[in-house]
């Protein structure tokens, strides 16, 4: 067997250029406000995930139907907590998707 000597490299310090790296920004940029935005949510619905934000939608995803439901219930809450973040003050919408993996 031939052994690769390949050097181990740490995925958050990585800065790939082009379309690549635009979606690493865009992933720790999410990462950061999910950081932000789970401590204050209620725990019924704090495994709720930014997914992404188009326009003036952010959009959440649920690991499954009862918390995409209770999510649902909160969604001023959650407009309210993405305003209180620097940049987001321009959303105005929520929407709340399942994730069916």
């Amino acid at each position: 067997m031939n052994k690769h000597n390949a050097e181990l490299v740490n995925a958050a310090n990585l800065s790939p250029k082009g379309s690549l790296g635009k979606l690493f920004l865009m992933a720790r940029k999410y990462n950061h406000i999910n950081d932000e935005v789970s401590p204050q949510l209620p725990n019924t619905i704090n495994s709720i995930r930014l997914s992404i934000i188009v326009g003036n939608t952010a959009t959440f995803v649920a690991p499954n139907q009862p918390v995409a439901y209770k999510a649902n219930q909160q969604k001023q809450l959650l407009l309210d907590l993405l305003k209180t973040i620097d940049g987001l003050s321009h959303v105005d919408k929520v929407v709340i998707k399942v994730d069916y993996i």
